[in-house]
């Protein structure tokens, strides 16, 4: 579940410095996850995704967070819809 009070810890995930890769281009793919923090901890520390928004259960049940590894808000974006599975 996402509350209020982690958008913004969510948010402020941040890859790690030095990554020895760097993913260019994915599209748009929305997966669903059991546990949406662990996801989104992985996608951005590991992968080296961005953050840009999150919508917590009020908007949609289990969550959503899109993340983005290009500078434009569309550009690969993935995004992960919690409380499935």
């Amino acid at each position: 579940m996402i509350d209020a009070a982690k958008v913004s810890a969510m948010m402020a995930i941040q890859p790690p410095k030095g990554m020895p890769f760097k993913i260019t281009k994915i599209g748009h793919v929305v997966l669903n996850v059991r546990d949406i923090e662990a996801s989104v901890k992985f996608y951005v520390e590991v992968l080296g995704f961005h953050v840009s928004d999150v919508y917590p259960d009020t908007m949609v049940p289990g969550g959503m967070v899109f993340m983005r590894c290009g500078a434009d808000h569309h550009h690969t974006t993935v995004a992960l819809r919690g409380g499935l599975g």
